[in-house]
């Protein structure tokens, strides 16, 4: 259903001044087929300056007429339901409105006069109500079928504007509500991450309490210092890498305390990739999952690798470790609450303009690699 507001009938100078425009074109272009009809058929010799004002007195009238039928048209919309009440109602329109053409057509004729009035009247001396109560008592005189194809064009031209600004209206409102949808399933994907991180953060504060109080209060330091930081871009759903790896730091420093010497940290930056936007914590999880399977299992050291590129318009991400590699059953056993929520979110942001896999590394451990678009 189509609903009409008065600020949406309303003509502006830009809408008078292109209705204004159409019809002095119409004008012209009747007058030129008018003296080429003339010539063809070697008629009587109509000057083009004679026809053309005899057709600017015939279309001058639609000027004032042409807003009053869109507004007429915007207020009684073709609808499924009542169809057949609003043609008949633009039937009545259709005849008030040539009705009233014939009256400013005739009186334009007047206002002009000479020979045009005189052949409008068909005699000199007759008063211009007599000439205009013959017209309008007769009015296929003056060819009121091409004012019934006007008055329907000028219907349908405008139903058709106004439906098609109504569904450009709905699809931006369409398109907001889904991206208040996507906005919200992102954030509450995000903030998933926090109790998930929190829990693993304080078991392991739990164990160092027994063992090193005083590593476990730097741990709890470090916590409080991460905590604040992701608080302070909680709303942000992106952020640039550069901030990216600063969340990521104080992470792995909670971890290196958690394992000491058993956790070694290698990165490898670009400097053109550091102003690159990614979703806000997205490398926190997949960095826990390499330590969490390819760290924690072990006795021995554990390396991770994070490197950062830029390859084909897209930021390569990438986090390796040297743990076991993975196994047949990997899907179940690396990816957790943490891998699992990234692709969501991933999902979400990209739709398929990403990359994101784990792989066996040739000389053993996984690689995580992500790729997204690079938008700075």
């Amino acid at each position: 259903m189509i609903s009409v507001r008065m600020k949406e009938i309303q003509f502006g100078r830009r809408q008078w001044l292109l209705v204004t425009g159409l019809v002095l074109v119409m004008a012209c272009f009747s007058a030129f087929l008018l003296h080429v009809t003339y010539n063809h058929y070697k008629a009587e010799y109509r000057s083009y300056t004679d026809l053309l004002t005899f057709q600017l007195a015939w279309w001058t009238p639609w000027i004032p007429l042409v807003p009053l039928i869109i507004r007429n048209a915007l207020r009684f919309p073709l609808e499924k339901q009542n169809w057949l009440r609003t043609l008949l109602i633009h039937a009545g329109f259709c005849i008030a409105f040539s009705l009233l053409h014939l009256t400013l057509y005739v009186t334009c004729v007047r206002l002009i006069g000479g020979d045009m009035w005189i052949k409008l009247a068909e005699k000199p001396g007759v008063p211009y109500f007599d000439v205009l109560w013959r017209i309008l008592t007769n009015p296929f005189m003056v060819n009121f079928r091409l004012r019934l194809l006007i008055y329907t064009i000028v219907v349908l031209v405008s139903l058709t504007i106004n439906y098609y600004k109504k569904l450009q209206g709905h699809e931006l409102e369409l398109t907001r509500l889904e991206k208040q949808l996507a906005d919200a399933q992102l954030q509450a994907l995000k903030m998933q991450l926090h109790p998930h991180f929190l829990f693993n953060t304080l078991n392991s504060v739990s164990a160092l309490m027994y063992k090193d109080v005083a590593a476990a209060e730097e741990m709890i330091l470090k916590l409080t210092n991460f905590l604040h930081m992701t608080l302070e871009s909680s709303g942000a759903q992106e952020v640039t890498l550069q901030k990216e790896l600063d969340f990521l730091n104080y992470y792995l420093q909670i971890e290196q305390i958690r394992f000491q010497d058993r956790l070694a940290i290698e990165m490898e930056i670009d400097p053109a990739t550091l102003d690159a936007r990614v979703p806000n914590l997205i490398m926190q999880p997949i960095v826990e999952n390499a330590i969490r399977h390819g760290i924690a299992t072990r006795s021995e050291q554990g390396h991770i690798e994070i490197r950062t590129g830029k390859s084909n318009g897209h930021l390569q991400l990438q986090v390796q470790d040297n743990g076991p590699g993975l196994g047949t059953e990997y899907e179940d056993v690396r990816e957790g609450v943490g891998l699992s929520n990234t692709r969501m979110r991933l999902q979400q942001i990209y739709g398929d303009d990403f990359r994101f896999d784990l792989s066996n590394a040739p000389e053993g451990g996984v690689i995580a690699t992500l790729e997204l678009p690079f938008q700075k």
